[in-house]
């Protein structure tokens, strides 16, 4: 609920862990279809101890991060479940889904014996795909305020050029627009995010970045779109190829199909 509230707005805790890093932690998993219980709560594992074969019972990830915010309760913690739609969330958390009610009970793991409290200031936040949504466990879902980021092409800052500016926030807000008024409703889950254009954590600073970006990032995106929504690139792009490799060739065909996105001096 807190989500784009202004910083004065946060509660203190918030505020805390977003001024002074080193006064709480932030881990992110990144999920995927091979990571179940065993490395998210605790399970068996093949090692070799002293040159034999072994199995050993290990805490995972989740566990041991519970464990590590209760010994230190003065500190702020979240855990980031990237690309939760990857993985089943009803094997992932196993009986440790309990904990998500935030009621002061522990839960028994039944292959170790261990009980496990989800300490108050240890945050679980997961990310998904809005079209992979309805594909979630609803009863796990309803333990989380899903909270939609749409893309948000302001991030974007103008590009000089020779002759003038070039707007990726309008060429970005464009083509979404047609992307919806082609999909139709069913567009919400398939608009093209500002962080397509990012290089890393940072927003291109100069058309030559922008234009890879739009090459080997962009253009295979909307080509996949293509097929699997059965419309033409014409449709979309008009005559622009963003597969081209001549940056003069591209100026000018985003000059013809995309004349909002630049700006003089």
């Amino acid at each position: 609920e807190n989500y784009q509230l202004p910083f004065a707005q946060l509660p203190i805790p918030d505020q805390d862990l977003l001024s002074h890093p080193s006064s709480g932690f932030v881990r992110r998993l990144q999920l995927h279809p091979g990571f179940g219980y065993a490395l998210f709560v605790e399970g068996l594992r093949q090692e070799v101890v002293q040159g034999q074969a072994a199995t050993q019972l290990r805490d995972g990830a989740f566990k041991r991060l519970c464990r590590e915010a209760a010994a230190r309760p003065q500190l702020s913690w979240c855990l980031i479940l990237d690309d939760i739609h990857r993985c089943p969330v009803q094997d992932l958390f196993g009986e440790t889904q309990q904990l998500l009610e935030r009621l002061p009970e522990r839960v028994w793991l039944p292959a170790s014996g261990d009980a496990l409290l989800l300490p108050p200031r240890l945050r679980l936040i997961a990310t998904a795909q809005l079209k992979a949504l309805p594909s979630l466990d609803p009863v796990w879902l309803r333990h989380f305020a899903v909270v939609e980021l749409a893309p948000q092409p302001e991030l974007l800052p103008d590009l000089k050029l020779a002759d003038g500016r070039f707007a990726p926030s309008a060429f970005l807000t464009e083509l979404n627009a047609r992307l919806q008024q082609l999909i139709g409703p069913a567009a919400a889950g398939e608009l093209l995010g500002h962080g397509y254009f990012f290089q890393h954590t940072s927003p291109p600073l100069d058309f030559g970045t922008w234009r890879q970006q739009l090459h080997y990032r962009v253009w295979p995106r909307l080509r996949q779109l293509s097929a699997n929504r059965g419309f033409e690139l014409s449709e979309l792009l008009g005559a622009l190829d963003p597969g081209a490799e001549s940056e003069a060739y591209l100026l000018q065909a985003l000059r013809a199909e995309f004349p909002m996105a630049f700006k003089a001096d």
